[in-house]
């Protein structure tokens, strides 16, 4: 039988410190990644729908824009009569579309008129954010 030299108390403390410094193991940063990622991508979706909603609040600012600059022309140039189209009002360019890029439909009837946006998906009718946003003369 052999006896076994005593560790002296600093060797046994230098032995557990090694031990513990040892870092993360590669299971936890997979574990951290994961977390970050799941992280990354809800706030990434609510930022993607804010900017959507953006986009309604956007079109409809711009829809009273012309509504404003159409009541203008009525009442000064053409004597209470709608213009046949947008062009004769003389919008800017950043009038004439709404925030998703689509033109403006715009409709006449006698002294009426209507302005209508597509929303987002582009075509009439539609439900949530591709609902159609009006704004008619006499509102």
């Amino acid at each position: 039988m052999t006896l076994r030299p005593r560790t002296s108390l600093s060797e046994a403390l230098k032995s557990i410190d090694r031990r513990q410094r040892g870092g993360m193991n590669l299971i936890e940063v997979v574990i951290v990644i994961a977390i970050i990622l799941v992280l990354v991508s809800v706030l990434a979706g609510a930022a993607f729908l804010v900017f959507q909603d953006t986009k309604v609040s956007t079109t409809k600012l711009t829809m009273n824009q012309v509504k404003s600059k159409l009541t203008s022309h009525m009442m000064l140039i053409s004597d209470g009569e709608p213009p046949a189209t947008l062009n004769e009002v003389g919008l800017p360019a950043n009038l004439t579309r709404d925030a998703w890029g689509n033109d403006f439909k715009y409709t006449v009837d006698g002294r009426d008129w209507t302005l209508t946006s597509l929303g987002e998906d582009g075509t009439e009718g539609g439900t949530g954010r591709g609902i159609d946003l009006v704004i008619k003369s006499n509102e």
